[in-house]
C-alpha cells in the first residue's frame, strides 16, 4: 500500500468518528477522540509504532465508559489496524556495530 493510499484510507476512516467526537457534548471521551486524531496523523506520517500507541491510548480512554462505545468506534479501530497491517512495515532492529 502506498503512502498516498494510507493517507487517504486513514482520513476516510477518521470520518466515522468525526461526528461523535465533535458533538457538544461529545459522545466519546475527549481523550479517546484526541488519541484517534493522533493515530490518523501518525499513520499518515509513516509512524507505525506511534499509530499503535495512539490506538492503545484510545482503547484505554474508552474502558471507563458505562455503556459500550458506539459502533463507529469498533469500525475505526478495526480499519486502522487493517491500515497498519497493510501499510506499515516494521523497521528492522538496529544492530550496534562490533
Amino acid at each position: 500500500m502506498t503512502h498516498a493510499e494510507v493517507a487517504s484510507l486513514s482520513g476516510d476512516t477518521w470520518g466515522v468518528l468525526a461526528r461523535p467526537c465533535k458533538r457538544t457534548p461529545p459522545e466519546l471521551p475527549r481523550a479517546a477522540c484526541d488519541a484517534a486524531v493522533r493515530a490518523v496523523q501518525r499513520v499518515q506520517a509513516g509512524d507505525c509504532g506511534g499509530t499503535q500507541d495512539a490506538l492503545d491510548e484510545m482503547k484505554s480512554a474508552l474502558q471507563g465508559l458505562k455503556a459500550p462505545p458506539p459502533a463507529p468506534v469498533a469500525f475505526f479501530q478495526h480499519k486502522m489496524q487493517s491500515i497498519l497491517a497493510a501499510g506499515c512495515t516494521p523497521k528492522p532492529p538496529v544492530v550496534p556495530p562490533r
